[in-house]
């Protein structure tokens, strides 16, 4: 059920039949979304078989089933395992920041605004840089190929595997769906279906730069009960670059809870099969949030102190975890996967040095509701 595709026409991406009843990738799937070339979007193929050889005339069906001697073309062992090796049929896996914690330890969560500051340094075809809160949505900058930057504002339907997994949009209770409440000038709108379902906008750009400032917002606010009784909640986002701040769109949530606040995170990947075995790395400056205290009073921008280096250790048929890298300097933390990168240890934590706030996050809490209005 992979072999199904979507193209561009005009804005919109049309989806053939099969991408109706079934999505693309996901940890349980045997699909995975695959390339990009002119006018055709992508297509969702069938993900690519990683045997393992041990032996002469001996292989398995993925690394974990290899023993301690494993070493091949396509197999390496690395930290006592046996794991994929970066090759141009497996994709280098996703690095994350996570658990950003307060001046108290405690992690941060459940905030109204979440700031962050990223700079590339090494971004191929293929690579998006984002801040994510999991299960809601994220934004970010994306190099899709040579000549085409994007940059992506994305909203997830609430949508419990339990009940409404494999459903398409139309399937699920609509007090369940995102919908758009606004968008910011020349914003592109479509839906989404891989990985989850959900509405993406969009805005071309030039490829993100090496070594430029790039400054991404979410802001999350309570949207009331709608018309089903049900919580919702508004999630918007904007970004900064070249000195001004864009409102990129405002996104209502379905049938939340406080639960569904999550703790946010920032990563770079390799979305694509596309020059896999590149060095992708970007440094992330300090997350700055705005929380609320004890007697649930909002309280001015703050700075995380630490973050969590992260990576899915999972032997998966088209993952590869053997150059994936963190490593601090200028009060940043510099996240690399693939190239030629020695891996880090996974979970190993790094601090940051308190910071001055920077002016663009204090002007944009100044002009938030200016941006939206268009003004």
């Amino acid at each position: 059920m992979c072999s199904w595709r979507a193209e561009k026409v005009d804005s919109s991406l049309v989806y053939t039949t099969d991408a109706k009843q079934y999505w693309c990738g996901g940890q349980e799937s045997n699909c995975e979304w695959e390339g990009y070339s002119g006018q055709t979007e992508g297509k969702c193929v069938d993900k690519k078989p990683v045997p393992c050889k041990y032996g002469i005339d001996t292989s398995a069906s993925s690394c974990d089933e290899c023993p301690s001697n494993c070493n091949s073309a396509v197999c390496v062992f690395q930290e006592n395992k046996c794991i994929n090796r970066l090759t141009d049929d497996t994709r280098t896996a996703t690095v994350n920041l996570k658990d950003y914690k307060d001046k108290e330890d405690r992690i941060v969560e459940n905030a109204s605004w979440y700031f962050q500051q990223l700079s590339p340094v090494a971004v191929p075809a293929g690579t998006f840089i984002a801040l994510q809160i999991p299960r809601l949505g994220y934004i970010g900058i994306q190099n899709v190929d040579d000549s085409t930057g994007l940059i992506l504002f994305s909203a997830w339907d609430h949508r419990p595997k339990d009940k409404w997994e494999h459903k398409v949009r139309k399937d699920i209770p609509y007090y369940r769906r995102t919908r758009v409440m606004s968008k910011g000038r020349d914003i592109d709108q479509e839906e989404f279906i891989e990985l989850g379902s959900g509405i993406k906008l969009s805005r071309k750009m030039k490829v993100p730069s090496a070594d430029k400032d790039y400054y991404l917002a979410l802001q999350i606010s309570d949207g009331g009960k709608d018309l089903y009784k049900k919580n919702t909640a508004h999630l918007m986002g904007y970004i900064n670059f070249d000195g001004n701040w864009w409102f990129l769109g405002k996104f209502k949530i379905g049938d939340v809870t406080d639960s569904f606040m999550k703790r946010p995170v920032s990563f770079i990947e390799n979305w694509s099969h596309v020059d896999t075995k590149e060095s992708r790395k970007c440094a992330f400056g300090p997350l700055y949030y705005v929380g609320n205290n004890k007697a649930g009073i909002r309280q001015g921008i703050q700075q995380a102190v630490s973050a969590k280096f992260e990576y899915n250790v999972d032997n998966t048929q088209s993952w590869s975890h053997q150059r994936v890298n963190a490593k601090s300097g200028n009060n940043e933390i510099i996240l690399e996967t693939g190239g030629i990168a020695d891996a880090t240890d996974n979970h190993e934590s790094f601090s940051f040095a308190h910071a001055d706030i920077p002016q663009q996050f204090t002007n944009l809490m100044k002009n938030a509701g200016r941006l939206e209005g268009g003004r």
